[in-house]
């Protein structure tokens, strides 16, 4: 359950950064 939980956290901190840094270069 608990590296589940890591895995969803890591995606999303990886998606955000990812979009944060798309909408700067856009």
């Amino acid at each position: 359950m608990q590296c589940l939980s890591y895995n969803n956290h890591m995606k999303f901190e990886l998606g955000n950064h990812y979009w944060r840094r798309r909408a700067v270069t856009a």
